[in-house]
């Protein structure tokens, strides 16, 4: 068992000290289902795991807001005090299947070092404030297309948990108070808000879920999971098991109305495109090559798939700019309808700037690319972390280099002592 951290900043800010001794079982006990969560705080309640403030009074777990406590469970895992379950995931870029340990992959320096005002990846919904989420039926045909969430302890949320072990079943006025759920549009009453979530369709359920793991999960909480196929990364919760993942996994988001257009389509607009904004460049730039891929899209640094690439003139071409038909249905199938015009003729114009840049002798855009990765990286990793991990990287490019080129060295050792011994 790797060590875990003995203080830790939590997503609400509270600071404190955590002390964990003793091995994790192998696997959970088998037997009836146990509610969910209940290998974590068994490890409070049983000792293995002790919480306190920072000035060591001691801290019951129960106390802890929700996503408190679902930050404490991704880093215990992630020090391998309580176990985890590989997740079987599908690469969006190629479709090839991952196995992922999200915990294990979470970056955790930010909970350590406290460095966690990232305004995104440390951002939740508010409490008290109507979220929109995606239409719930609370009538024959009227909707709700808001709901009021407060704030949830571990305590308050016992209920929950026993609950979320079998998620099919009707709520209650309990799970309701328990998930928090004040309102959905102006139903406020429990009885009527838990036959309203029982009732509602697959697809109103995600968009709940959606909204209430985003009201107790700040984004930080997840992993990359890196495709050995294509190099591309999958984002994977952190932990994966949450009290509304059945519900997700269990409503895949419906298509969009209008499909993409065609590859042919597609590649005829593009082409269209290419060929006004070629002729656009100085003539020695024009002989670049413009292709449409219908592949497997390559990725950046980053692992994320590429809209458009630029490679550099060789002996075999004067260049190619290459434009990715299924990046373009990717966006169009996960986040809805778009400009997909627009955004074809901005890729193109990109790696047009990537091309003369290179050929001015420098490509600067490159550069910016590669530095919006970086800073992309330590805003995942954290700054201290990003530090840390450079200065271990120099200091391991100096021992490669010393390891590498020790025999020279001695030899101009040995030649400094020769030269000095027969001057004397």
């Amino acid at each position: 068992m790797s060590r875990a951290p003995r203080a830790l900043t939590l997503p609400s800010g509270r600071r404190v000290a955590l002390s964990a001794d003793g091995e994790r079982p192998d696997e959970p006990p088998a037997g009836e289902p146990r509610a969910l969560f209940e290998d974590a705080l068994d490890a409070f309640e049983s000792g293995r795991v002790t919480l306190a403030t920072t000035d060591g009074d001691p801290l019951d777990v129960a106390v802890l807001a929700l996503a408190d406590f679902h930050a404490l469970r991704a880093v215990l895992t992630h020090a391998g005090v309580l176990h985890e379950e590989p997740v079987d995931i599908t690469c969006g870029n190629c479709g090839a299947e991952l196995s992922a340990s999200p915990c294990r992959d979470l970056e955790i320096a930010p909970f350590v070092d406290g460095e966690l005002d990232d305004p995104d990846l440390d951002r939740t919904e508010p409490f008290d404030t109507p979220l929109e989420v995606d239409p719930i039926l609370v009538g024959r045909v009227r909707q709700a297309r808001t709901i009021t969430l407060a704030p949830r302890t571990v305590g308050d949320a016992k209920r929950l948990f026993s609950w979320a072990i079998s998620p099919w079943d009707p709520l209650d006025a309990g799970v309701v108070d328990a998930l928090g759920l004040r309102a959905v549009g102006d139903v406020t009453e429990p009885e009527r808000l838990a036959k309203v979530l029982t009732d509602a369709s697959d697809a109103a359920k995600r968009g709940f879920a959606e909204a209430w793991h985003a009201a107790h999960y700040p984004p930080r909480l997840a992993a990359y999971a890196p495709c050995e196929a294509c190099g591309a990364r999958a984002t994977v919760d952190a932990p994966y098991d949450r009290e509304l993942t059945a519900w997700l996994d269990a409503a895949p988001p419906e298509a969009p109305a209008r499909a993409f257009v065609s590859a042919e389509a597609f590649a005829d607009r593009a082409m269209e495109m290419a060929d006004a904004l070629v002729a656009r460049l100085p003539e020695p730039a024009r002989a670049v090559a413009v292709v449409i891929e219908d592949g497997t899209p390559d990725v950046d640094e980053g692992g994320a798939p590429l809209m458009g690439g630029y490679l550099p003139p060789s002996d075999a071409s004067h260049g190619t700019v290459s434009v990715y038909y299924r990046t373009f249905r990717a966006m169009w199938n996960e986040d809805g309808p778009y400009d997909w015009e627009d955004e074809l003729r901005e890729t193109i114009e990109h790696e047009l700037d990537h091309h003369a840049a290179f050929l001015r002798g420098h490509d600067e855009v490159d550069d910016d690319e590669r530095a919006a990765i970086r800073e992309e990286e330590a805003r995942a990793v954290g700054l201290r972390e990003s530090a840390r991990r450079a200065r271990r990287e120099a200091q391991g490019s100096a021992r490669d280099f010393l390891r590498s080129t020790w025999p020279l060295w001695a030899l101009v050792l040995a030649a400094t002592l020769y030269t000095c011994a027969t001057n004397r």
